[in-house]
């Protein structure tokens, strides 16, 4: 994503909340009393910085929570922290479908706050849909001779209104997981989201998850942010290629109770 710095790390901690928990934040509706946790921090650097020498981390850290109503009631809350702004939003989902439905549907909606030093607060709106499937084992793609023991897959779309400025933040991401072992699990992120005043942002999110024991597990990964960088040609401009923008590494703890 090419934009001015100060939006460039506006986006940067809102990309944290929604990596905190890939995968788990999905449309499937926690039993009532049950509740699930997870703690991240990571640490990003622009591309440039490998090739000068002059690498330059900021760090975040996100919070992720959801406890179970009951009938098919979630509340959810996700917090950030930054350098340059803290963010917070709680919401509570519905999912439409009954638990033993093939493919699940829910829709979300609630309401948080963006605190920035210097600028007024943003109020703002949410608004969600997730759709999601589990699936059985099956064979490794790409990897002759190995199966896995099942997984599942997910496609997010979320919006946030700033109430106070008209301006709609707006993402779409995509997750597959596959269980490899009774405790080990990969992950794989895609993700499309859209600032005011920013270009479309791409990244991918690959991690793996380890199972401490049955109610808690460590999660490593990076995060690749994606761009595209413009040639100029001999009648146009809009020859483009892809490369990596920005990179960055983390851990985070789940925790089911």
């Amino acid at each position: 994503m090419r934009c001015r710095l100060a939006t460039f790390c506006a986006c940067l901690p809102l990309w944290i909340l929604s990596w905190t928990a890939p995968g788990l934040a999905g449309p499937w509706a926690r039993q009532a009393g049950e509740g699930f946790l997870a703690f991240s921090i990571t640490s990003d650097s622009p591309t440039t910085g490998l090739i000068t020498g002059d690498m330059q981390f900021d760090s975040y850290a996100g919070l992720y929570g959801e406890y179970g109503l009951g009938h098919r009631l979630t509340l959810g809350a996700q917090f950030g922290h930054s350098e340059t702004a803290e963010d917070g939003v709680i919401f509570l989902r519905y999912t439409l479908t009954p638990p033993d439905a093939t493919w699940q549907f829910a829709l979300d909606a609630g309401a948080g706050q963006r605190i920035e030093p210097g600028r007024p607060d943003r109020q703002l709106a949410r608004l969600g849909l997730s759709i999601g499937r589990g699936f059985g084992g099956g064979d490794l793609p790409l990897w002759p001779g190995r199966s896995h023991h099942g997984g599942w897959v997910t496609i997010d779309a979320t919006g946030l209104y700033d109430t106070n400025s008209s301006d709609l933040i707006w993402a779409v991401e995509g997750t597959i997981g596959l269980s490899l072992t009774d405790r080990w699990r990969v992950l794989l992120q895609a993700k499309v989201e859209e600032w005011p005043d920013a270009d479309t942002s791409h990244s991918l999110m690959p991690g793996l998850a380890y199972a401490l024991t049955d109610r808690t597990t460590l999660q490593i990964g990076a995060r690749l942010q994606l761009g595209r960088t413009h040639t100029w040609g001999r009648r146009t401009w809009e020859n483009q290629t892809w490369g990596i923008e920005t990179w960055g590494i983390g851990a985070g703890l789940w925790h089911n109770f």
